[in-house]
């Protein structure tokens, strides 16, 4: 019987051994759980956190700036060929004078590099080697100081400005451009008078071809032709200037012929 007990005993004892085994297990499992809970709230938390300050990092989006209106271009004045001639330089009289000299002196140079030989030419001068050019000067500023106190700009140049004017306005205000208005061309009005370097234009055009045969084009051709009379002098220059001036009186004979007939109308 004491046998029995003590066997009996025994296995008591070791379920009772499992049982609180089993029952650590369980509360081992639980911890566990709770700490796994606990360590995703925190990562939640931190991920979070890391949002929050990137979207705190991000700038504001930058406000697009409204472009300013383009300003209108100024129109260029008319200008009257009646009116005086304005007084040619000192140094522009010593260009015409010396030009033929070094020309002759430095062959085949560029147009350019002539320009800049005569103006240090003209820098190293002397006061004293100076004053037949500044006298020259001095005469034709007397000259065309008379010609404007006896000139009138011409009555049409305010109208037209102010009509000008009005169209601009009515441009801006339509927002589209307003097609220009061709002049209707009076078959009795004179001739335009010819000036002095069309008419070397004229004589000279062939002949200046035939020298420059590299020349590419009407825009090359004129360029030269525009450098060949800069360079000329008052002498060279006479022969066209008094054809242009004959021109000139044939032109204002036939416009007073024309406005009587006109008034007449």
């Amino acid at each position: 019987m004491s046998k029995r007990k003590k066997k009996g005993s025994s296995s008591d004892d070791e379920s009772s051994d499992e049982e609180s085994k089993e029952e650590e297990k369980k509360e081992a499992s639980k911890e566990e759980e709770s700490d796994s809970e606990e360590s995703d709230d925190s990562s939640d938390d931190e991920s979070d956190d890391k949002d929050k300050k990137k979207k705190a990092k991000k700038p504001p989006p930058k406000k697009a700036q409204a472009k300013k209106p383009k300003k209108p271009a100024k129109k260029k004045a008319k200008k009257d060929p009646n009116e005086p001639k304005k007084p040619t330089t000192a140094y522009v009289y010593y260009q015409k004078d010396k030009r033929a000299e070094f020309q002759e002196k430095y062959k085949g140079i560029k147009f350019g590099d002539l320009s800049k030989k005569i103006s240090a030419a003209w820098k190293a001068l002397s006061d004293e080697e100076r004053k037949p050019f500044i006298k020259k000067h001095e005469e034709d500023k007397d000259r065309y100081n008379k010609e404007m106190e006896n000139y009138q700009k011409p009555e049409s140049d305010s109208s037209d400005s102010d009509s000008d004017s009005s169209e601009d306005k009515k441009k801006k205000s339509k927002g589209k451009k307003a097609p220009k208005k061709r002049k209707v061309k009076d078959k009795d009005a004179p001739k335009p008078k010819t000036n002095a370097y069309m008419y070397f234009q004229k004589e000279k055009r062939e002949s200046i071809k035939k020298q420059h045969p590299d020349l590419k084009g009407v825009p090359e051709l004129a360029k030269k032709m525009g450098e060949i009379w800069r360079g000329m002098s008052d002498t060279e220059k006479k022969p066209f200037a008094d054809l242009a001036l004959k021109d000139k009186e044939r032109y204002d004979k036939e416009m007073e012929e024309y406005k009587k007939k006109k008034a007449k109308e």
